[in-house]
């Protein structure tokens, strides 16, 4: 396909690919403020200003993958963060087509492990348009062929790990995937089964992990999700503590197989 030209994808979804941009995000986030209908995605070859959570910047060489996906919902805003999970569940199982499924892990909150270390992540953005209509912006970069250095957690690309898999096949998988795994969601109706399935495919739980933020660090027991996908941490003093946003780092890695 021709560069910045629509490309019409399954089930009503568009695409639109572009070389070398700032980010896919914010390309996406334009479209939301101009009042796109959304099921738009947007990729690139490279990125410029590429983002990761927590305002982090996200080493964007070509190679990678760097996709977004803006939907249009009507779901109520304390819902949208369930869209996380929805899409770590969908990039899991694009990279398990290629993966074995017990080399693959989900790391809370939206972080994909490969013989556990980061080989995706995903950033999820929000902007309330009129009535209350929410546009969503769900961000994933995936290592295919390189990996930044000197990160927090260790990370990985998939060429290192022994599969060759193009960013583009990739994302034919990602699409699929992504508008399945949302029908089961169903506007966030049936985030119980989102839950009950990410957990399937989680690493850690059950386990000792530390917990970070920037107001606060501390250690314990993974216990569960909550019914929100917030994290459940069982310090030392058995305090129970319910963890929205922060990163976690693992004692003793053990990768549950779906």
């Amino acid at each position: 396909m021709k560069l910045n030209q629509p490309e019409f994808l399954i089930n009503g979804y568009r695409r639109i690919a572009f070389g070398e941009i700032e980010s896919t995000n914010l390309i996406a986030m334009e479209h939301a403020r101009k009042s796109d209908s959304g099921k738009l995605w947007i990729t690139a070859t490279r990125q410029l200003r590429g983002k990761g959570s927590r305002g982090r910047s996200w080493v964007s060489e070509p190679g990678n993958l760097y996709a977004s996906l803006l939907i249009k919902t009507d779901t109520p805003p304390e819902k949208l963060a369930n869209l996380t999970f929805v899409a770590s569940l969908a990039a899991y199982e694009s990279l398990a087509r290629t993966i074995p499924k017990n080399q693959l892990a989900l790391k809370w909150p939206n972080d994909l492990l490969l013989d556990q270390a980061k080989v995706s992540g995903i950033l999820l953005e929000s902007h309330i348009g009129q009535n209350q209509n929410s546009a969503v912006i769900i961000g994933f970069g995936v290592n295919c062929r390189s990996n930044p250095d000197h990160t927090s957690f260790p990370s990985t690309n998939m060429l290192k790990a022994g599969f060759l898999s193009e960013p583009e096949t990739v994302f034919q998988h990602l699409v699929v995937e992504m508008d399945q795994w949302l029908e089961v969601w169903d506007n966030g109706a049936n985030f119980s089964t989102i839950r009950s399935q990410w957990l399937d495919r989680a690493v850690g739980i059950g386990d000792e992990i530390l917990v970070k933020s920037p107001h606060f660090e501390m250690h314990g027991i993974f216990a569960e999700l909550d019914r929100n996908g917030s994290l459940i941490l069982i310090t030392p003093d058995n305090c129970r503590h319910t963890i929205s946003a922060a990163d976690i780092f693992l004692a003793k890695p053990n990768n549950k197989v779906h």
